[in-house]
């Protein structure tokens, strides 16, 4: 007689292996691309939304997948995040405050830096600029960690253009309350577990993974249309578009 093989456990998509990754992914490398950006308005539309929290809640989407998200949306930037629990409203309005300071901050130093400390300058803003939205998070957080690390190095000149900085307003202190800006924007409930660093495809791969899974499962429970744009997944109609049919899930 037979006996039955026991059923393997379920995989989560940080178990499965990039091979498994290549398989179930199948968009190009452009959407691929385009999913982190997308995946930061889906965090931020459930980070700062009780009503699609507990929509979701009901199919088992709460501070594990919330931080999970984050956790591959930040190793596809290279850096892992600390987070802390916060209101909701503390959370919108942390993105906010960042918002509104990333552009100003990011002038000031590049102006001061650019011919006094052009080296500097240059590792400062590698592939960094100001953006807007959930973006500015990750923007802020990679600028604060390249003055650390100016600032912690052995370098002469790499200090002096952090303390140059700090007489241009950019000090300590500034620097600790953008921190605190960035770790509430970045909030759920729960501490998140490190990432090692993985190969940059791979992480987007786990991210796209990721934001197939959540936001299908979104677009088939949550039926409001508004929060359907809060999330990323639907769009403003106009008068050109109610013809349109659905928002693609892409």
């Amino acid at each position: 007689m037979a006996t039955k093989s026991k059923a393997s456990a379920p995989t989560t998509t940080l178990e499965k292996s990039l091979a498994d990754l290549e398989r179930t992914v199948t968009v190009g490398d452009a959407v691929l691309e385009a999913t982190v950006e997308r995946a930061f308005k889906f965090l931020r539309g459930v980070g700062t939304s009780e009503a699609i929290r507990a929509a979701l809640a009901k199919v088992g989407y709460g501070a594990e997948e919330h931080d999970a998200g984050w956790r591959y949306a930040h190793a596809v930037s290279g850096y892992q995040r600390p987070v802390a629990a916060e209101p909701t409203k503390a959370i919108a309005d942390a993105i906010a405050a960042i918002d509104a300071a990333d552009e100003e901050l990011f002038a000031i130093s590049a102006a001061t830096l650019k011919h006094r400390f052009p080296a500097q300058e240059k590792s400062l803003f590698a592939n960094l600029s100001a953006t807007r939205g959930p973006g500015a998070v990750v923007g802020m957080k990679t600028y604060l960690d390249r003055l650390t690390a100016l600032e912690t190095s052995a370098d002469a000149d790499d200090q002096a253009a952090v303390a140059l900085l700090a007489k241009r307003g950019i000090t300590p202190a500034r620097r600790a309350e953008l921190a605190a800006l960035v770790a509430t924007a970045e909030s759920y409930e729960a501490p998140a577990a490190e990432v090692p660093a993985e190969d940059n495809r791979e992480n987007l791969l786990r991210l796209r993974a990721w934001y197939e899974e959540w936001s299908g499962v979104a677009r088939s429970i949550i039926k409001r249309r508004d929060h359907l744009i809060r999330l990323g997944l639907a769009q403003r109609r106009t008068a050109s578009s109610i013809d349109d049919g659905e928002d693609p899930v892409v």
